[in-house]
């Protein structure tokens, strides 16, 4: 067990702004060009061993991404079509091997989320999400990486969302990063 679960610790970072709540936590598609009138088609697909669902699309440098998806609060997937109920919270699940070069058996990592409405305007820019977590993470708990964002009332509704990611190593070389798109159910 890592010591930050023996501690009973929950690392998550979280940036609450008028329009979107994002959060990031350790341990446990390409850019689509339909018309936002009809509903996205995803499958689950293999692309250089790594599991892509929910049209995420990604690069990794340094590291194997076995598998990104998207998942709601339960843990259950997003449904293909990535339409969400408005202030329903998402997340972007990573699964990695290894890869993040440690130093003194510790992983220190840096996590960005960028979302931008239809017409380009950014809502939200967090730059790092980690910036907290000065200790460095178990290098398990590392291999899963999981950001969240929910879209509030208070934002004006779009009728997608793009979100632009990107995880690093803050010690090597090694980052991921990719972008997904999201719908709000009206």
């Amino acid at each position: 067990m890592s010591t930050l679960k023996k501690c009973g610790l929950y690392i998550s970072c979280a940036l609450l702004l008028s329009s979107c709540e994002f959060k990031c936590s350790v341990g446990g598609g390409s850019s689509d060009k339909k018309d936002s009138s009809k509903t996205v088609s995803s499958t689950i697909i293999e692309k250089d061993g790594t599991v892509l669902t929910n049209n995420i699309s990604l690069t990794a440098t340094g590291i194997k991404v076995t598998k990104a998806t998207l998942l709601l609060q339960d843990g259950s997937r997003v449904a293909d079509d990535n339409v969400v109920n408005l202030e329903e919270k998402i997340k972007l699940a990573l699964y990695m091997g290894d890869g993040w070069k440690l130093r003194d058996g510790k992983a220190f990592l840096g996590a960005s989320e960028k979302i931008t409405t239809e017409s380009g305007e950014t809502i939200v820019n967090a730059e790092d999400l980690f910036s907290t977590v000065t200790d460095g993470l178990d290098p398990e708990d590392a291999k899963n990486i999981k950001l969240s964002a929910s879209i509030s009332k208070d934002s004006g509704i779009s009728k997608y969302y793009n979100v632009h990611f990107r995880v690093w190593d803050k010690v090597g070389t090694a980052e991921i990063t990719g972008d997904y798109k999201f719908y709000i159910k009206h």
